[in-house]
């Protein structure tokens, strides 16, 4: 696989990166160019991101550091899913777990509608996007909880408390399965077409992963795995087998697939893998510049964070289209009085 892909190819990432920074000064991946995101994305030229286990609490961030915010002006266009637990507790503004999708460029315009798992654990996001006709694709980014050392904050226990103060004990990793299984049986049932990367925390090539993707209504192909084989090196450090991986569906055929070295070039103790898919079987048409939308708010008026947020993206972009200054020279040519030569120029065109 090239760094630059060639026309007629959509190219997916994937990575367990950990938590990133609160920017509370913890030890997280620090969130700059440094740590290899933005730098990968457009070196590997990525349309679309998969991140897992991010570990924010979106609303005990600082406005700076949210997640919707951080890639503002690193693409010219970009849009950000993130998936956290929505129904358990935070040591501040860091939680174990969470998804997150980061779509850039000109896909941006076909995005349809993001949303996450439906228990508000934050165990899948996804993006969909439109293409031609009732061509549709849907790209996942999935975590599956572990047994850890974090405690009553680790994401297994976090799903525990959840489904145990509902009354149900649940285990959730099993739990896990059943849902997202359900959930993905939704949308092949509507016909759209699935892309599922992420991190499932046991052997991507096992018995229990190949029965899972497999099953009828799913019925998904390991990318990674069908270009380079089973035995890949392990996407883990410390490990020993495949972890990580993207699946598909069948009528989504892999082109390309390359798992980079662990901790290169976005840190952490997990491998990148990209796989390039073709666009015309994503999108159902060859390639074609897409018309940018201007605006895209998916805001909550009842919510004073999502509103604060929106107000400062919006002053920050004022700012650095410098909208203030080119307001108050339209008004000044707008409200002087004409000149003769503005006159004689009027006359003519007239």
């Amino acid at each position: 696989m090239k760094e630059s892909k060639t026309k007629g190819i959509i190219r997916v990432a994937t990575k367990n990166t950990g938590p990133w920074s609160t920017g509370g000064g913890d030890d997280g991946l620090e969130f700059s160019e440094k740590a290899g995101i933005v730098d990968t994305a457009k070196r590997w030229d990525v349309d679309v991101a998969c991140f897992q286990e991010i570990g924010l609490h979106p609303y005990r961030l600082n406005d700076d550091q949210h997640p919707n915010l951080r890639f503002v002006h690193s693409f010219d266009e970009s849009q950000m899913n993130h998936a956290w637990n929505r129904n358990g507790s935070a040591r501040g503004a860091r939680q174990y777990g969470g998804a997150a999708i980061l779509t850039t460029g000109e896909m941006t315009a076909t995005i349809e509608t993001k949303g996450q798992d439906e228990s508000g654990l934050g165990r899948w996001a996804y993006t969909q996007y439109r293409g031609r006709g009732e061509i549709t694709t849907r790209v996942y980014s999935i975590y599956r909880p572990c047994q850890s050392n974090n405690g009553q904050w680790s994401v297994c226990e976090q799903h525990r408390n959840h489904f145990l103060l509902q009354g149900r004990d649940r285990d959730p990793i099993e739990a896990f399965y059943e849902d997202l299984a359900a959930d993905l049986k939704r949308a092949t049932s509507q016909g759209i077409s699935l892309i599922v990367a992420g991190d499932i925390n046991e052997a991507a090539g096992g018995t229990r992963a190949e029965e899972f993707f497999g099953q009828d209504g799913i019925d998904l192909r390991d990318c990674v795995a069908e270009l380079h084989g089973k035995n890949g090196p392990p996407t883990r450090t410390p490990g020993s087998t495949v972890i990580d991986s993207t699946w598909a569906s069948r009528n989504l055929r892999p082109q390309a697939a390359i798992t980079l070295p662990v901790g290169q070039p976005i840190q952490g103790d997990h491998r990148t893998i990209l796989v390039d898919f073709r666009f015309d079987e994503i999108y159902g048409d060859k390639q074609q510049r897409f018309q940018q939308q201007a605006i895209r708010c998916r805001t909550r008026h009842d919510h004073p964070g999502d509103m604060h947020r929106t107000a400062q993206l919006a002053e920050k972009h004022a700012k650095k289209h410098r909208l203030e200054r080119k307001t108050r020279r339209f008004d000044l040519r707008a409200t002087r009085p004409t000149t003769a030569r503005e006159a004689r120029r009027f006359e003519q065109v007239n």
